[in-house]
């Protein structure tokens, strides 16, 4: 049996620019930005990420954010291995998906699993100032 390495679907654009069609098969930094936008899987890809920045409260670090990335592409993965079922060699799907899950686990601590309240906006903070000082 030979290995097949499969070549990631690519679309041109009229700039000369290609996006992927698919996520990459390893983890790349800025996956979702080098997408295809108008792919149903980086929508969904990025309504996952909007919603994980969303509930960590918006504002985030550069290191937050890419273990937010790490995140998704983490869950996608397993997500893929849930559907795919333990098709063949049972042993091997369920290191795979035990690696996944200890290494999703790891970013949630990290993270915090807990929502996190956003920060009021600059006019809310003026307006309790203002109330403050009267």
């Amino acid at each position: 049996m030979q290995n097949k390495i499969m070549k990631r679907k690519k679309r041109k654009y009229t700039n000369g620019q290609t996006r992927l069609m698919q996520p990459p098969a390893k983890y790349q930094e800025g996956f979702l930005t080098k997408m295809d936008f108008r792919t149903e899987k980086f929508h969904n890809l990025d309504r996952s990420f909007q919603q994980v920045v969303s509930d960590l409260g918006g504002d985030l670090s550069r290191l937050e954010l890419s273990l937010c990335e790490r995140f998704v592409y983490i869950e996608m993965l397993i997500r893929g291995l849930e559907i795919e079922g333990a098709n063949g060699d049972e042993n091997a799907f369920l290191d795979r998906y035990i690696k996944l899950s200890n290494s999703l686990n790891s970013i949630c601590a990290k993270l915090g699993i807990s929502r996190r309240k956003p920060e009021g906006s600059e006019l809310q903070k003026y307006i309790e100032e203002k109330a403050e000082d009267e």
